[in-house]
């Protein structure tokens, strides 16, 4: 499906029921127009939604809500978690604009919940748009057990409710965030996303894998200069990695990176890095982070 085992992380868009769900979550990675088609530059031909996601304890992980509507329709938005606040999560709407440069997100800025549509400037509620984003996160505390959860973005609409069945994995992995670039401080303020949404994780491994060879993940990530939630994104992964480092070993991680990415001459590849956008679009990391992610087993409870 995407040339690597996904442990159910990830289910293409074929189901009828899910495609007429109002609410779903998607990678990170896709992102869409007030139309709700994948923007056109990402290369994201079939987006992917999560169902059951592997998430690191004491790090923020990053999704994408997505919300089709009517025209015109107000609308209000959750999230619900089983066993209740076992998780932080937080909630950015998303400004979508087109210019002569293509589709991009012009802006994001942080919201309470629940958040109720009608609280969206009108001159962001053009008459024929259908389609709202909202890049969410999602911490497990440090050293919460390994289990599977349930977190559930819900939408109220028109009297209605629907709502994601969304099973988490809280995996046996904490990580330590210190050693890394300045984080990012969410606040009121709206933020100007990248540009683009994988270039974060292309440069966290082009410096892992073609840097020195004694340097960690995190100092790898230095970089990175998280100024906004993609850069945050990737620099929390670097730790992961690093943790997995230490769990298994470095080779063991590196290798799985190497296999997702298709490298055979890594000299070669560092030369001339490329990544899998030709077979996956943006959403390669999401696979890339599925597939390291399994070292650090599956809960089952």
């Amino acid at each position: 499906m995407m040339g690597v085992p996904v442990m159910g992380m990830l289910l293409m868009v074929l189901g009828l029921a899910l495609q007429a769900q109002p609410i779903r979550a998607t990678t990170e990675f896709a992102r869409f127009t007030h139309r709700g088609e994948p923007f056109p530059q990402d290369g994201v031909r079939q987006p992917l939604e999560v169902l059951s996601p592997p998430l690191i304890r004491g790090t923020w992980n990053a999704f994408r809500l997505v919300v089709d509507v009517e025209p015109g329709e107000n609308f209000r938005l959750y999230v619900g978690q089983n066993p209740n606040n076992a998780m932080r999560v937080r909630i950015f709407r998303e400004v979508v604009q087109k210019d002569a440069e293509g589709w991009g997100i012009a802006a994001r800025q942080m919201v309470l919940l629940p958040f109720d549509s009608k609280a969206i400037p009108a001159a962001e509620r053009a008459a024929e748009r259908t389609t709202y984003t909202f890049w969410m996160e999602v911490q497990p505390p440090r050293n919460y057990r390994p289990r599977r959860l349930k977190l559930e973005p819900q939408l109220l609409l028109n009297d209605q409710w629907f709502t994601y069945p969304m099973e988490i994995r809280v995996l046996d992995l904490d990580v330590d965030l210190s050693g890394l670039p300045g984080r990012a401080v969410p606040d009121a303020t709206a933020e100007r996303p990248a540009a683009e949404p994988d270039f974060a994780y292309a440069m966290l491994l082009r410096q892992a894998l073609c840097g020195d060879g004694e340097a960690t993940f995190v100092e790898a990530a230095a970089g990175l200069q998280p100024l906004d939630r993609e850069r945050e994104s990737a620099a929390s992964f670097a730790p992961a990695l690093d943790a997995l480092a230490r769990k298994h070993s470095r080779e063991d991680v590196d290798r799985e990176l190497l296999r997702v990415l298709r490298i055979d001459d890594r000299k070669a590849w560092c030369a001339a890095p490329e990544f899998p956008r030709d077979r996956l679009g943006v959403e390669w990391p999401a696979a890339l982070k599925n597939r390291v992610l399994q070292l650090a087993g599956d809960p089952y409870d």
